[in-house]
């Protein structure tokens, strides 16, 4: 078999069974179609767009059911069930995102909140960065309880008192809504806000008040801990290696410095110091290639069962430890969903074809978070995997 019928085999599959996973595949790409097309609306549609919509998914899918013995016309409403179901899937999140959103009446007044450090503070020159989730937010001036309903992106600057993930805090700060320059092509502030489900920023007043240790987020805690544990064993000559360090191991880049950016700026490697599919991928795969060379070695255990059950796990629960220990940030549970998807056809041993995994993982992606459409690293991990499955 040539090398072009042997991509057109992994790409296809063969007889109806192959036209199936071509086609969850062409739904996919439909999905991914009806989310572009939410966003590059000029404005966000009514509520009752999405009765719309999902209408028009269920009765383009109704009748591809009606018509499958015409396969062309069934393939024609299948996918476009697929667009418009992508399309009310992201505008139902879109619409619960805008009713988490800071009352613009309250932007600029101080604010008390009460609530919980969640995540791993960023330590700045100026002070800290980290986020916070409010219980209860209280305006100073007259004493109302208003609604917070999200997390907010706080600053505190000067001296701030250590923080740990988990403790509970008595805070006065200013906020605003999710706001950032326009930057056509590049990076935006307020995508990225949206993006990570952000309410509001702000920055604290006149200090705060710890109400109780920290309780739970043990994730944190732990990513915290050693942090702490690598800046002591580093010492104070090792500051250079501290950022690159908690970067790769932690997914923590508050510790790299601007000369150490701009290197990376300059080389076109800045996107190693993002945990992403390349570096869960490395570790999943080195656990996997160990755990399968351990258990050939168990004569009675390889007789059992296959490696590649055992394997696919340890190399899923390799994955899913360092995704963790990043924090499980955007990329690493866009990078886990890819691999878990691509661990199951594996452990399933019923080969598959490529593009059938990969259009399950993207849409277990999008299923996950619509959002991930504007993330540059969804279409880059994507994109370079059907290259290779196109090239193979």
């Amino acid at each position: 078999m040539g090398s072009g019928a042997r991509g057109a085999h992994i790409i296809h599959g063969s007889g109806r069974q192959g036209e199936g996973r071509l086609m969850l595949a062409a739904g996919s790409v439909a999905f991914l179609a009806g989310i572009l097309l939410l966003h590059h609306l000029p404005a966000l549609p009514p509520a009752g767009a999405l009765g719309l919509a999902a209408g028009l998914a269920a009765t383009a899918a109704g009748a591809a059911f009606a018509l499958r013995r015409r396969r062309v016309r069934a393939a024609a409403l299948a996918l476009c069930a697929a667009a418009a179901a992508g399309f009310a899937w992201a505008l139902a999140d879109a619409l619960a995102g805008r009713g988490r959103a800071l009352d613009p009446a309250l932007e600029g007044r101080d604010l008390v909140l009460e609530g919980t450090v969640a995540g791993l503070p960023e330590p700045r020159p100026a002070g800290v960065r980290f986020r916070f989730r409010p219980a209860r937010v209280v305006d100073a001036a007259t004493g109302a309880v208003v609604a917070l309903p999200g997390d907010v992106r706080l600053a505190w600057f000067g001296r701030p008192p250590p923080l740990v993930p988990g403790e509970r805090w008595r805070l006065r700060a200013r906020l605003r809504r999710p706001a950032g320059f326009f930057n056509p092509g590049g990076f935006r502030y307020e995508d990225w806000l949206h993006r990570h489900r952000y309410a509001a920023t702000g920055y604290v007043r006149g200090g705060g008040r710890r109400l109780a240790p920290a309780r739970g987020h043990r994730i944190d805690r732990l990513r915290l801990h050693l942090r702490e544990r690598l800046r002591a064993a580093l010492g104070p000559g090792g500051t250079a290696l501290l950022g690159p360090l908690t970067a790769l191991a932690l997914g923590d880049r508050s510790g790299m410095t601007p000369a150490q950016w701009a290197v990376l700026r300059a080389t076109g490697t800045g996107h190693l110091m993002a945990i992403s599919g390349l570096h869960v991928g490395l570790v999943a795969g080195m656990a996997l290639a160990a755990c399968a060379g351990l258990w050939r070695r168990v004569p009675w255990l390889a007789r059992r069962w296959p490696a590649r059950l055992p394997a696919s796990v340890a190399g899923l629960a390799a994955g899913a430890g360092y995704a963790a220990l990043a924090g499980f940030s955007v990329p690493t549970r866009r990078a886990l969903v890819m691999l878990a998807v691509g661990l199951a056809v594996l452990a399933t041993g019923r080969g598959r074809s490529s593009a059938h995994a990969l259009g399950l993982a993207l849409l277990a992606v999008l299923l996950l978070d619509p959002r991930a459409v504007l993330d540059p690293g969804l279409w880059l991990s994507f994109g370079a995997v059907a290259v290779i499955v196109l090239a193979a």
